[in-house]
């Protein structure tokens, strides 16, 4: 994600005058006013309240006043939405050390749950070149690049659910593997609950083959091309998992083999993959434009956009219940197989496309919020250190 230009050029002016900011002679009054509260206002808050809105629902809030057993507490931000608090941020001048706010901050946090009955806000420190996010009940303090959009939230709130699930779990570190696997149980869950078991059918949706629905259903080459070092890459049964294509171990053809293939298979963003061979009835989505040609182990699905979303047919290819009556029905001692005549019969349900829709929004905010899709946003190219204004709308959350 580009940041915006006010937030460049905060950055290129830090960077110009780095050691008059870094001394002791610049306060914490000035940090705030010169670089973060523009640096918030670039990011979409009304740090100034130029909306003229009252107390109680301002944007921001400077030294907000939290009354708590007699005591006031005012950390440096609050930032509010509706009114109601979401995260805090303390802040110390720059020649301090930011980690001076750390224990400050949760404390107006934790504080404000247990005296008003509250959720926890999220906590951030900074001292204007280096900044912490701190979800103190599940992970240790992180390094991050910058601070949460009102939309940058809602994938903040999901990272908060996913992390008490593993830590109800007795999770002790939380790997790649085990978010994409939360993930994945999260979407089996919302698809059930949104369309019932695709098997049985309970909620009696419309029935189609896969024949009538796609546009064109293939696989691909079936005569092993020539592999080269570096090209085009050219995937294969093994090379897909529930999580997707995994780009390091494909092997690779020639851009003029790689021409020649797509004449009557192309894979593309909004196709499905489906395994025909070995673990039969993996369906994989194509959500990465980089070019690619497929083995013949591998068919392709073509579905037309304006009559299903290909995120849902995915899911539901993919559901336990769905896989095992397919390969149930398949012959084989030794390997499974499925021909792309028998692909085609498959029946899948077809609810109406806006709820097919409703799921892959679903589905697209689940795995923003994974680290198989990076950060909350991107770190632009102008900010790769650590150590200077935040250059991009990023929380870092990974």
């Amino acid at each position: 994600m580009t940041a915006p230009k006010e937030v460049k050029r905060l950055v290129e002016r830090f960077r110009e005058n780095r050691e008059a900011y870094l001394s002791s002679e610049y306060n914490e009054t000035q940090l705030r006013r010169e670089f973060l509260g523009p640096f918030f206002k670039a990011l979409g808050w009304d740090a100034d309240n130029e909306q003229g809105y009252a107390q109680e629902y301002k944007d921001v809030i400077h030294e907000d006043t939290i009354k708590i057993g007699g005591a006031t507490k005012a950390p440096a931000y609050a930032f509010r939405i509706g009114g109601t608090r979401k995260f805090f941020v303390e802040t110390k001048q720059t020649s301090h050390d930011a980690e001076l706010g750390q224990e400050q901050v949760l404390q107006h946090a934790e504080q404000l749950r247990d005296f008003h009955g509250v959720g926890l806000p999220f906590v951030f420190y900074t001292n204007g070149h280096k900044h912490f996010f701190w979800e103190s009940d599940f992970y240790s303090p992180e390094k991050i690049v910058g601070f949460p959009t009102r939309d940058d939230l809602e994938c903040v709130k999901l990272r908060r659910r996913i992390a008490a699930i593993l830590d109800k779990a007795d999770a002790v570190r939380r790997t790649r593997q085990q978010t994409l696997d939360l993930a994945d149980q999260f979407l089996r869950s919302a698809f059930l609950d949104l369309f019932g078991d695709p098997v049985t059918n309970p909620k009696g949706w419309e029935k189609q083959p896969l024949a009538k629905i796609c546009e064109k259903i293939t696989d691909g080459v079936h005569k092993t091309p020539k592999y080269v070092i570096g090209g085009v890459p050219f995937v294969s049964t093994v090379h897909l998992n529930k999580d997707g294509i995994n780009w390091d171990s494909t092997k690779f053809i020639t851009e003029v083999e790689h021409a020649a293939l797509i004449k009557r298979c192309q894979p593309e963003v909004g196709d499905v993959l489906y395994t025909k061979v070995g673990s039969v009835g993996l369906a994989v989505p194509v959500i990465d434009p980089r070019p690619f040609s497929i083995f013949v182990q591998l068919a392709l699905l073509k579905l037309p956009s304006k009559k299903v979303d290909f995120l849902y047919v995915a899911t539901h290819l993919n559901l336990p219940q769905f896989r095992a009556a397919v390969v149930s029905r398949l012959t084989g001692a030794t390997m499974k197989y499925i021909g792309i005549g028998d692909i085609g019969r498959l029946q899948i349900m077809v609810p109406p496309l806006r709820e097919q829709q409703r799921f892959a929004r679903i589905y697209d905010q689940a795995m923003e919020c994974t680290p198989q899709a990076g950060h909350i946003g991107a770190e632009i190219d102008t900010c790769h250190g650590a150590d200077v204004i935040p250059c991009s709308n990023s929380t870092g959350l990974t």
